[in-house]
């Protein structure tokens, strides 16, 4: 791949860009850092083209000129991954925001990259049908963006990840080329599976134009269980479920944690971290089936002795949108994944280097699938102005992520970071994939993209 940095004249990308999409969508961006979310001192060009056919004359342009790629959305995520080498040029999607085609008798959505989770599920929800992604993240998240990093939430636990979802792609590889992968049926040809070779690629592949997603319709009742108590006594309640015939929707320990009276999402305080967990398992499914998953439920919290109740419809859709909220402004959060039956030893780590650092430190792990999710800080732990290298801050979260990857990694998961300051991701590689992996990633993105022309070095192994 090829890594050497043409000389970049920002005003001429400027009208070259205008000649294709129109001076109102190319603006100059003094300080590229400002929207990259980086320490980028040089200018980018930032550009928001109208379709599909702009999205392939700017990656055309950008090959032919050797120009660095950035691709965005709504923003979300772009404290995620490495720090990208020298960019370019900013492409936003928020312009490519319809929904292209929706057959909901064949539970399929066609959409571009642009649309929000928030309105594609408003528009799905009208004709009773939902895409069951709830990632930790904003409602105006982009379909592009969560695609692009494979985000996700509770509900993998029943429905999967967007890479379970997403049946087809239209993309832009890094020369201008547009291709399909998959198609606009549930059912598809025997071949490799290029769909999921994009989808969690980071936009360091290709971009992505159009997503084609099946769709479930929306539970007949929706039920989320409350189980308070220690955390030893959710991690013996979670051991049952797990060996149980119960079909959990969303199944999270967390000790965020949300007045389930109030929907009130209030802070813990580290004395009484340990005792303050809560388990929520949803049953997405009919009343009668909800009501036999709550009595088993209740009476393992009664055999456990942890505090019960219970939510339906739109009071637990009301329960899980505060408890999103409150960690959204999280600083940190870093992904641990591991075998469902570790996740208690790993919570321990964490409410110990809590109660040491004295750090604003909230978890959640999905029980029945092994993911976790520590979120650490807030607005008052994350200063707006970037932390030095060697501050405190930055070395007790990059301290804590590798504890957190060797323990990981011992008991046979991984740890990497999900947002962070350009200063920890620098110190700490966020994706900590070293050895065969690194090599396979390479030569992918060597075969894909060899002049490195999207988002070059922000992926595991320096893609």
């Amino acid at each position: 791949m090829e890594t050497e940095i043409p000389n970049f004249a920002p005003n001429d990308a400027l009208s070259s860009l205008s000649e294709i999409c129109g001076i109102e969508a190319v603006r100059l961006i003094e300080h590229g850092g400002d929207i990259l979310q980086t320490n980028q001192v040089d200018p980018v060009v930032f550009v928001t083209p109208h379709d599909e056919d702009e999205v392939v004359e700017i990656i055309r342009m950008a090959h032919a000129s050797r120009w660095k790629v950035s691709v965005i959305g709504a923003g979300t995520q772009l404290a995620s991954g490495a720090p990208s080498d020298r960019i370019h040029v900013v492409m936003g999607m928020e312009r490519l925001n319809q929904v292209v085609e929706f057959a909901p008798a064949d539970l399929v959505v066609t959409v571009q990259p642009g649309v929000t989770m928030e309105a594609l599920q408003a528009v799905l929800a009208a004709e009773g049908k939902m895409l069951p992604l709830d990632p930790w993240l904003a409602p105006n998240a982009t379909i592009g963006g969560i695609a692009a990093t494979a985000a996700s939430g509770p509900r993998r636990a029943l429905y999967g990840t967007v890479r379970d979802m997403a049946i087809g792609l239209r993309v832009v590889y890094p020369d201008g080329t547009l291709v399909r992968t998959g198609g606009k049926v549930v059912k598809n040809v025997a071949g490799y599976d290029m769909t999921k070779l994009f989808i969690g690629s980071a936009g360091t592949l290709g971009v992505m134009t159009e997503l084609t997603f099946k769709l479930r319709p929306l539970p007949l009742h929706r039920e989320t269980v409350l189980l308070s108590g220690t955390r030893e006594q959710i991690a013996a309640v979670q051991a049952r479920l797990t060996s149980s015939v119960l079909i959990a929707a969303r199944a999270e320990a967390m000790n965020l944690t949300t007045d389930v009276t109030t929907d009130v999402t209030t802070d813990v305080s580290r004395e009484a971290a340990d005792a303050a967990w809560v388990l929520a398992v949803d049953c997405d499914e009919n009343e009668s089936s909800a009501r036999y998953q709550r009595d088993e439920l209740k009476t393992w919290a009664d055999e456990e002795g942890t505090d019960f109740t219970y939510l339906s419809n739109v009071d637990a859709d009301a329960w899980w949108e505060a408890t999103k909220g409150s960690v959204l402004d999280a600083g940190v959060v870093l992904r641990i994944a591991g075998r469902p039956s570790d996740w208690e030893k790993l919570a321990r780590h964490v409410t110990a280097f809590a109660a040491e650092t004295g750090l604003q430190i909230k978890q959640t792990w999905g029980v029945t699938v092994g993911v976790g999710r520590i979120f650490i800080g807030g607005p008052r732990q994350q200063p707006h102005e970037p932390d030095t290298p060697d501050s405190a801050f930055t070395h007790r979260v990059s301290g804590l992520l590798l504890e957190l990857r060797q323990m990981a990694s011992e008991l046979g998961g991984s740890a990497i970071i999900e947002r962070a300051s350009t200063e920890i991701r620098t110190a700490v590689d966020p994706f900590g994939i070293t050895g065969g992996a690194t090599v396979l990633f390479e030569r992918i993105k060597r075969e894909i993209d060899p002049k490195g022309v999207l988002s070059p070095g922000s992926y595991a192994g320096g893609i």
